[in-house]
């Protein structure tokens, strides 16, 4: 989520009403405006792993819905593989038991096979890509909503 604090303008004569309207009129289309470069940076700074099916994370990022409420406008980005929160958020340390079937497998980075009944995962570091891609973003969005608002609020 986008959340962006920006200072009015002289609203001398405006109405309540209309000044939210023009408000969030113009965050729409600012938000609406920027999300095409906002989702190429986010998918640019995605982790993409090694192995078969690398990219994955990647390649389902995408703009979700837009809202808008009295105070804000929002823009989620998202992807539907499960295990982006492990990556975002990363992991702590824990033991992976066999339960389905008599033994653990998994190849490793040489291409050699391994198999276990337990093993004791370090734990993964968290990786908020996202929100690393989004923070440059921000005073640009700022910019182009007060130059936006500006130039709304001189026409009235």
């Amino acid at each position: 989520m986008i959340e962006i604090g920006i200072p009015h303008p002289d609203f001398k004569g405006v109405s309540e009403r209309l000044r939210h309207f023009l408000v969030t009129r113009e965050m729409v289309r600012v938000l609406d405006e920027v999300t095409p470069e906002v989702l190429a940076a986010i998918r640019e700074k995605a982790p993409v792993g090694k192995g078969a099916g690398g990219g994955k994370l990647r390649d389902s990022i995408r703009a979700d819905f837009r809202r808008t409420s009295s105070t804000s406008v929002e823009r989620r980005f998202v992807t539907r593989v499960h295990y982006a929160p492990y990556v975002i958020h990363g992991t702590q340390a824990h033991t992976i038991e066999a339960t389905a079937a008599r033994a653990l497998h998994w190849t490793d980075a040489s291409g050699e096979g391994h198999f276990a009944r337990l093993v004791h995962h370090p734990g993964t570091r968290a990786n908020p890509f996202a929100k690393k891609a989004v923070e440059p973003f921000m005073p640009i969005l700022r910019a182009r909503l007060e130059e936006a608002l500006a130039n709304t609020f001189s026409e009235l």
